[in-house]
């Protein structure tokens, strides 16, 4: 894998090429995410929510299928965010709306992808 200051700009789809040419884990993608998130996210306070456990599961568990053959999309075992006006089981929703204050989704998936399409977890 490149160095971290290189990886930071890759595009989905060069991660993508990494991840099916076995040159970078999901693991290894979500801990650059994390890095930079952790690097930035004091000045831009961009991430409100992040689920790093749920999201280490996630990668092992991608790394694992990939291992076993199954390639479940194109956005799998990709990392990516989400905005907070998406319900996701097991969060808060933080949209600043007082009336959603209380709202708690009832389905869907904790860790799962959020495209079952596409295959792609949540930070």
């Amino acid at each position: 894998m490149m160095p971290n200051e290189q990886a930071e700009y890759l595009t989905a789809g060069q991660m993508k090429g990494l991840l099916v040419s076995r040159n970078a884990s999901a693991l290894e993608l979500l801990d650059l995410h994390l890095e930079r998130v952790a690097k930035l996210n004091p000045v831009f306070n961009a991430v409100v929510a992040l689920d790093e456990a749920g999201a280490r599961r996630q990668a092992r568990a991608e790394d694992d299928a990939f291992a076993r053959g199954m390639h479940l999309g194109p956005l799998h075992a990709l990392p990516m965010t989400t905005h907070d006006t998406i319900d996701v089981v097991g969060r808060d929703p933080k949209s600043g709306y007082e009336e959603l204050s209380q709202s708690r989704p009832v389905r869907g998936d904790e860790d799962g992808p959020s495209d079952p399409q596409g295959g792609s977890w949540r930070l």
